[in-house]
């Protein structure tokens, strides 16, 4: 099997298990953001692990003509699709960066930026892929300007309960990395980090469910998932096909965290 860190890495990837959930949620992800986050017109943002930029295109409309949005990744190829759905009239408000997280510093300084710099710094479904998350939120927090504002979000408690249920099934061993940044990643890491360094914090969470009404669309995105174990597939598919021949819908769950933190 490829390593975690190398399927994480895969623009394709991710976009395809993003497809995938988002066709079947119940809530849209990208709305229950925005609706909850106030970004100013004129902000200037920092969203690390970008990837191909479904959060990066509302964030282009919000800060507006005289804001401006950094978007870093450490995927070229998930650069390049992002700078591909951008539109001429949106692209003089980015600066796309590739770059690990953890190299946030000097790839800010070789784009002639200086600390402070950012309005908002805003990291959704990423962080814990970072080798050292306290560092690297550290090194962000460097970089906010007095009165800014960092936004985190990810998965927690039971996110992917029931897919996890039902992989454990056909002995889908769900590797601990994965089952820890699911469940324990948010709370244990960010909240504390969170209480340390600002005096006012929102968190806001929601349970968004997934639907799927073919067998075909479920095995798809377990194949584009960083927990896809080839050696399992036929019999996953027998019992889904077992499954659906007796329900019309399986159903998963995506919980979701997000952290708001500032200084008053």
């Amino acid at each position: 099997m490829k390593s975690i860190d190398s399927l994480a890495r895969s623009s394709d990837r991710l976009d395809k298990r993003i497809t995938e959930n988002f066709k079947g949620q119940q809530i849209d992800f990208i709305k229950w953001i925005f609706e909850r986050l106030d970004v100013p017109s004129g902000s200037v943002v920092l969203e690390i692990a970008c990837g191909t930029g479904y959060q990066t295109l509302p964030l282009l409309e919000l800060v507006g003509e005289n804001g401006h949005v950094f978007a870093l990744d450490v995927s070229k190829d998930a650069i390049e699709k992002l700078k591909n759905k951008i539109g001429i009239d949106l692209r003089v408000r980015l600066t796309a960066i590739e770059s690990k997280m953890e190299k946030i510093n000097t790839s800010l300084e070789r784009n002639n930026i200086r600390p402070p710099a950012f309005d908002l710094i805003f990291c959704s479904y990423g962080l814990y892929y970072s080798e050292n998350p306290q560092e690297t939120l550290d090194n962000a927090l460097n970089w906010l300007r007095p009165g800014g504002k960092i936004v985190i979000i990810g998965p927690y408690r039971f996110n992917n309960r029931p897919l996890f249920n039902l992989l454990s099934e056909v002995g889908v061993d769900i590797p601990p990395f994965v089952m820890y940044t699911s469940k324990d990643f948010m709370e244990a890491i960010v909240i504390p980090w969170a209480i340390r360094c600002f005096n006012k914090i929102k968190i806001h969470t929601m349970v968004n469910y997934v639907q799927w009404d073919n067998p075909e669309s479920l095995i798809e995105y377990w194949k584009n998932t960083t927990f896809y174990d080839g050696s399992k597939l036929q019999k996953l598919q027998d019992l889904i096909s077992e499954y659906f021949a007796r329900e019309k819908i399986f159903t998963n769950e995506k919980w979701v965290m997000m952290i708001e933190a500032a200084n008053e």
